[in-house]
C-alpha cells in the first residue's frame, strides 16, 4: 500500500453558529437495512444514527497510489476527508454559507504539484432558502505529484500535507492539520513500477467526468453585449442540476431550466469571462437510472456573436 497519513484535527476552541443543513439532518436517516439482525419492513422507520462528537467530526488522512517513486514518473496524492455522521464540509465554491476545504502539499524543490481535484459536491438548503455546496461521509481531495527529473539516490522524500476544512451541524467548527509523508525513491537501475490504479479507483469514480465526454448532448453559445448565454441540451436527461464553481456563481445572472422536444434544457446567462479568465462548474443529472456529473469551462470569448455549436451531439 502507499505511504499513509492520518490524524484528528486539534482543538480550535472556536465555533461558529449557523441553521443545521437540511440535507445533513436527512443523513441521519439513510440507512435502510437491518438493525439488531431484523430486516428492515415496508413502513418501518429507519434507525436514528446518533451525529458524531464534535471532536470525531472530521478525520483526515493522506495516501499515495505508489510504494516508491522515480525520477520524473507522476503520482497520486489524496487528501481524505472523513465525515462524522450529521455534519457536512464544503467544496471548493462552498456557495451561500462555510468556507472551501483546501488541501496543499509542500514537496522539495523541482517537484510539481498540479491542480486539486474535488469531488462531485452534494447541494445542502438551509433554512431561509441558504445553499451550500459540499460533502458528507468521505470526499479525497486528489492532486497529481511529478518528480523531477533526477532524484537523490537511497534517500527518501519528505512531503508536508495542510489540510483546512470547516465542519457544520448545529454549530460550525474549523479545522487544520499538517501531515507529514516519507515515501522511498527508487534504487538507481531498478525498474520502477507505475502508479497502482486500484488504490484510487473508489476516489476517481467519485470525480466528475470531463466535457468532452458529453457527447451525446449539445451545447450552444452566444457571445453579445459583455454577456453569454450557454444552452445545453441533453436528451434522455432528468433532475439536470447546475453546481456552479465560485467564479461562475459570481458572473452568473440567470438560469433556466426546462423540458424541450423530449431533452431536459439547461440555460445560463452570464457576465462575459475577462481575458484568460475561465469559469468553472459541474453538470449533475439522471440518466438511464444514474447519476451521472460532468465538469465544464466556459472561457473568454474567442470572439464574434453568432451561436454555435460546442459540443457534438
Amino acid at each position: 500500500m502507499g505511504r499513509r497519513g492520518t490524524g484528528t484535527p486539534p482543538g480550535t476552541g472556536a465555533t461558529l453558529r449557523r441553521p443545521a443543513s437540511g440535507p445533513a439532518a436527512l443523513g441521519l436517516l439513510a440507512i435502510l437495512a437491518t438493525a439488531g439482525g431484523r430486516s428492515a419492513r415496508a413502513g418501518d422507520a429507519p434507525p436514528p444514527i446518533a451525529p458524531a462528537p464534535e471532536a470525531e467530526a472530521v478525520k483526515v488522512s493522506a495516501s499515495l497510489d505508489v510504494d516508491e517513486i522515480g525520477p520524473g514518473v507522476p503520482f497520486t496524492l489524496a487528501v481524505v476527508f472523513e465525515v462524522g455522521p450529521g455534519w457536512h464540509i464544503y467544496w471548493e465554491n462552498p456557495g451561500d454559507a462555510g468556507l472551501a476545504t483546501e488541501a496543499r502539499v509542500e514537496a522539495p524543490p523541482g517537484f510539481e504539484v498540479g491542480r486539486v481535484a474535488y469531488p462531485v459536491p452534494e447541494r445542502f438548503t438551509s433554512p431561509g432558502d441558504v445553499v451550500s455546496y459540499g460533502y458528507s461521509g468521505e470526499a479525497a481531495l486528489l492532486m497529481t505529484v511529478t518528480p523531477p527529473a533526477v532524484l537523490p539516490p537511497d534517500r527518501p522524500t519528505r512531503m508536508k500535507v495542510v489540510a483546512r476544512w470547516l465542519a457544520c451541524l448545529d454549530a460550525c467548527v474549523p479545522g487544520r492539520l499538517e501531515l507529514s509523508l516519507e515515501v522511498p525513491t527508487a534504487p538507481p537501475g531498478s525498474p520502477i513500477a507505475p502508479p497502482d490504479p486500484a488504490r484510487m479507483a473508489r476516489h476517481r469514480a467519485r470525480l466528475p467526468l470531463p466535457a468532452e465526454e458529453l457527447r451525446w448532448a449539445e451545447v450552444r453559445r452566444r457571445d453579445a453585449g459583455g454577456e453569454i448565454e450557454v444552452d445545453v441540451r441533453m436528451k434522455g436527461a432528468g433532475g439536470v442540476d447546475l453546481l456552479p464553481g465560485k467564479g461562475l456563481e459570481v458572473a452568473l445572472r440567470e438560469v433556466r431550466r426546462g423540458e424541450e422536444a423530449g431533452a431536459a434544457v439547461l440555460g445560463m446567462r452570464l457576465r462575459s469571462p475577462a481575458p484568460g479568465e475561465v469559469l468553472t462548474g459541474v453538470l449533475k443529472m439522471l440518466r438511464d437510472g444514474r447519476t451521472e456529473a460532468y465538469s465544464f469551462e466556459i472561457p473568454a470569448s474567442p470572439g464574434g456573436g453568432e451561436p454555435r455549436k460546442v459540443v457534438t451531439p
